[in-house]
């Protein structure tokens, strides 16, 4: 929703949202109890769907490409993400295409943030 809030109202923008799936071995659930991670990551592997999964290089060589290849340059408020060895332009749900609703997501954030524009 931030994302097409801020393509619409930055239109000079190349603007995208990227999911890069579930990579484990990041580092990003480092300060995360041990007993918790022993627990949670063999049941995500297990009941998450495999095409979620994804690796490092892979999801780090999708980024790279969103940002340098020129053909990513008219996307504008897309969502990206890592599907296996696939990428694809996902749909976003109908609250997140709703204009209104991101606006406001988008105001009161900055809200929140003490932000005035």
């Amino acid at each position: 929703m931030t994302a097409r809030e801020l393509a619409k109202r930055r239109p000079e923008l190349t603007v995208l949202a990227y999911d890069p799936g579930y990579v484990p071995d990041t580092g990003l659930a480092r300060e995360y109890p041990k007993w918790l991670m022993m627990i949670a990551v063999p049941l995500i592997k297990i009941f998450m769907a495999k095409d979620r999964r994804s690796t490092a290089p892979v999801s780090g060589g999708r980024l790279a490409e969103l940002i340098v290849d020129e053909k990513y340059n008219a996307a504008h408020g897309d969502y990206w993400s890592v599907r296996g060895d696939d990428f694809v332009k996902i749909e976003p749900s109908d609250l997140a295409r709703d204009d209104a609703a991101c606006a406001s997501l988008w105001d009161d954030s900055a809200k929140l943030l003490g932000i005035t524009v």
